[in-house]
């Protein structure tokens, strides 16, 4: 397998066949190629199967017998033995007669090569080194060993000394790609993408089928937003070679990276014809049909996945995720309890039941097993983020805080975990950290839309609502289209009775860009309600109550329509469920009052 490098330490696989086994002979004597018998002939006759078998084990016998007694010979004979140890599968064997063959070898005689193939199968990468290195000590231009002391490098960390050993390679063969190939795409991996594009073009140039430069020039142009360039070196290669596997999910990705889910869609399609048994694909294209609102070709897909690998608990999981996306939340729950049932472990069931229970607003049931989750799981840090979401539902803000801080602690870059700090520290009513907090958060980045947004609502909080507008139009300036921006800003002039027009405009469009958004349907209908369009208003707040029915101001707000039109009782229903709902302290005290004014019974302490 000349030429191969090794895989990095962050890959599942690690390519163990760089070093192909040598043909070095030791003192004159070619190793014993070792052909094992045709089974499929010896099979039906037992008797000679058997025959050559016992000639197998008394030449093995002879040889453990000569590398004993015949100490002239014994590199040898070990060398041999490694052979028949390396055929059976015994590494440790393997190596220990290698070492012992290499101890009696005369210089430059035993190919070292194998000794370290041998140490990296059982994870020794020093040993590895050690021996790649005696291999150039004796030929200082082994491409082969060069090759090997890249890849060793690469794996151990030290990329100087790798890219150092590919420059060595190159320079004793330019003609040696491979050693150049993996040289531009060690530099993609340091960062270094224009060396590594000119890189790539230099070998294209000279080689223009070259499918894998094609290929990692195209990524490379992903990476430095040279998309249409990206666009023609995958669409090359798929024209050479169609149906290629790595072109096609290259293109997905790319039309993904485009916001072009359909096209993205129509590549990992012809991918999966490629590699039809590629779960990890099937499931990316089922997320896809989920967010294009083809739920029922997406259950296809997960039938898919029952038949590749006859995984009843994975398809049963890839199910519940459709069901939550499509918000059928029953379903979901009651594929994921059976499956946890059967396989309590499942970390990502796990979490997604947490979720479902999380989006049906039953926090409590969602911690529990939210905090089930084991703190080495790959969706440990998913589970603290959807934590905090259950902690804030309950208005639990200490422990909100405690656990946004853990976030943060294990991905400080992630500004999703300052503003999950700043948030709960607005909920403990600690404003002034809450907003210095945010202001430090974008101060280093003025254009993230979600830190300003938020600093807005800490402001409105305080009442500064002049300031928190003035941020909230920042927010639109960089994104108009951000839809929770938008209804921020219909809301609050709704709140004030003032520009209604502009409210209007900006809700309509808040619901062109999110259709069926509760809390966006109640913020027109309340436009509605201040400009006096009473019999409007109450269509989009009933429709309102529909999407969000346990939402108090939502509800507070349909029975103040009621109210308007004279339909009291009605309006006292409404107050009564909005009461039932767990409002916020000044809104039950206004609700009270409605309901008082109204005439209905409310006893002292506010109770129905």
């Amino acid at each position: 397998m000349h030429g191969m490098k090794f895989g990095k330490p962050t890959t599942i696989l690690l390519v163990l066949g760089l070093l192909a086994l040598g043909g070095c002979a030791l003192r004159g004597h070619e190793p014993i190629d070792y052909q094992p018998a045709d089974a499929t002939a010896a099979e039906p006759e037992d008797q000679e199967a058997q025959q050559a078998q016992d000639l197998r084990n008394q030449y093995l016998q002879f040889l453990r017998e000569m590398n004993r007694i015949d100490r002239d010979f014994k590199s040898y004979y070990s060398y041999s033995l490694a052979q028949w140890a390396m055929m059976g599968g015994d590494v440790v064997a393997a190596r220990r007669l290698l070492e012992e063959s290499a101890a009696g070898a005369e210089p430059g005689t035993f190919p070292y090569l194998e000794l370290a193939e041998v140490c990296l199968t059982l994870g020794d990468f020093q040993c590895a080194m050690t021996n790649v290195e005696r291999t150039l000590q004796d030929n200082p231009n082994d491409l082969r060993a060069l090759m090997a002391l890249a890849g060793l490098s690469e794996a151990m960390g030290d990329r100087d000394a790798a890219l150092e050993a590919y420059d060595r390679c190159t320079r004793i063969d330019p003609t040696q790609t491979d050693c150049r190939l993996y040289r531009a795409e060690l530099l993609v991996d340091i960062g270094e993408l224009e060396q590594a594009f000119d890189e790539f073009e230099s070998l294209l140039r000279e080689d223009p089928g070259h499918t894998q430069a094609r290929l990692l020039l195209a990524r490379v142009c992903m990476l430095t937003g040279r998309e249409q360039r990206a666009e023609l070196e995958f669409l090359t290669v798929l024209q050479q070679r169609p149906g290629d596997l790595a072109a096609a999910l290259g293109m997905g990705l790319l039309c993904e990276q485009q916001g072009d889910v359909q096209r993205a869609l129509e590549y990992y399609q012809i991918a999966l014809t490629a590699d039809p048994g590629n779960r990890m694909l099937r499931e990316r294209v089922i997320l896809l049909l989920v967010e294009l609102g083809r739920a029922e070709d997406a259950l296809q897909q997960a039938d898919r996945i029952r038949t590749i690998d006859a995984d009843e608990h994975a398809w049963r999981i890839t199910r519940a995720m459709i069901m939550f996306h499509v918000e059928r939340y029953d379903e979901a729950e009651s594929l994921l309890r059976v499956g946890l049932e059967q396989q309590p472990d499942d970390q990502y069931a796990r979490l997604l039941l947490g979720n479902v229970l999380l989006n049906q607003r039953r926090p409590e049931e969602a911690l529990e097993h939210l905090e089930q989750l084991a703190q080495d799981s790959d969706y440990y840090i998913d589970g603290l983020a959807s934590q905090v979401e259950a902690l804030r539902m309950l208005r639990r803000w200490p422990q909100a805080l405690e656990t946004s801080r853990e976030g943060r602690a294990a991905q400080p870059d992630n500004d999703y975990w300052l503003r999950s700090e700043a948030i709960a520290l607005a909920g403990l009513e600690r404003y002034e950290q809450s907003e210095e907090l945010l202001r430090q958060g974008i101060s280093r980045n003025r254009r993230n839309a979600e830190l300003i947004y938020t600093l807005a609502l800490v402001l409105e909080e305080q009442q500064r609502s002049d300031e928190a507008l003035r941020q909230i139009k920042k927010v639109l300036r960089l994104d108009p289209e951000n839809v929770s921006a938008l209804n921020f800003l219909g809301y609050s002039y709704a709140e004030r009775g003032e520009n209604l027009d502009q409210a209007e405009a900006a809700l309509i469009k808040a619901d062109s860009l999110r259709p069926d958004d509760g809390y966006i349907i109640d913020s027109l209908g309340w436009v509605f309600y201040k400009q006096g369009r009473f019999e409007q208003a109450l269509q989009y707040l009933e429709r309102a109550v529909q999407l969000a029915p346990n939402e108090p101001v939502v509800l507070g707000h349909l029975g103040d329509v009621y109210s308007e039109l004279g339909r009291n009782q009605q309006a006292i229903d409404a107050y009564r469920r909005a009461l039932q709902s767990d409002p916020e302290p000044d809104q039950r005290q206004e609700l009270i009052d409605k309901l008082r004014g109204l005439g209905a019974q409310i006893d002292a302490d506010g109770g129905l």
